[in-house]
């Protein structure tokens, strides 16, 4: 079968289109394919093809044969592009040099300077120690208690509350007779009077000790703002809790009963 002039320019094209898809390939960096591709196009390859159909297909089956084996061994030589771009690495990942900076060592939180409860009018700080007198002329301070329980209740004769709570203090002061407890009733002589001191300890029948707050110093000392204000103190001088206002007769043993537990 005879081919026309015009067909082997089509056949040369085609066959030339070959080329460019092995080259895409990444066969281009060889050099030795390519000619050994172009060569196979000579006029002496055109002449026979025009024979026929058959030696058309045998061509380019020869072709193929020829260049396929180095197309193969150039694309295995080839690195691909993501290992040319760096992406792809044969070891482990560089570490970035240590600093030459060191750390800076941990603060240590501060250690309290004073080991023991401070002097103050909070719960679990020593109790002021005092020293006053008795309305009876007996002078009287907290620190000759210490081993004892003691309940300081501050108050005024113009209190009603006060007046209202006083005997109840009096007689759990009996009731609590030989259970180391000592009821001190403090009279805040400055915002009182002698006398009415006196006349409400005969009107209440009194018997527990009253010492009286000459010159404000319990006032000072505990900030007694309220009236009336009690205090329990345990057996080694440490306020176990805060009183603000006069409450039962009930309520006031609970909290003794706690203050003795201690």
């Amino acid at each position: 079968m005879n081919f026309s002039r015009g067909s082997q320019i089509r056949i040369t094209i085609s066959l030339s289109l070959i080329l460019v898809v092995l080259s895409n390939a990444g066969c281009g960096a060889n050099p030795a394919a390519e000619q050994a591709l172009a060569n196979s196009f000579n006029e002496e390859s055109l002449s026979q093809l025009s024979s026929g159909g058959a030696a058309l297909a045998k061509s380019a089956g020869e072709i193929v044969a020829e260049v396929a084996p180095e197309v193969s061994l150039q694309l295995e030589a080839q690195p691909t592009q993501a290992a040319r771009a760096g992406t792809v690495q044969d070891g482990p990942p560089e570490q970035p040099a240590p600093s030459d900076i060191p750390p800076a060592a941990p603060q240590q939180p501060a250690q309290p300077a004073v080991s023991q409860p401070p002097v103050g009018i909070q719960v679990g700080f020593t109790a002021p120690d005092f020293t006053l007198s008795t309305l009876d002329g007996q002078s009287i301070s907290l620190s000759s208690l210490r081993g004892k329980n003691v309940m300081l209740n501050y108050w005024t004769t113009w209190c009603i509350p006060c007046k209202e709570e006083m005997p109840v203090l009096d007689q759990i002061q009996r009731d609590y007779v030989g259970r180391n407890l000592v009821i001190l009733a403090i009279n805040g002589i400055s915002q009182d009077s002698l006398e009415d001191v006196k006349k409400a300890v005969v009107d209440w029948q009194l018997t527990l000790p009253v010492i009286l707050d000459e010159g404000n110093v319990v006032y000072e000392a505990y900030q007694a703002l309220f009236l009336p204000t009690s205090f329990f103190i345990d057996e080694i001088g440490v306020i176990r809790e805060i009183q603000l206002g006069s409450s039962s007769a009930q309520v006031l043993k609970s909290k003794i009963e706690s203050l003795l537990a201690y």
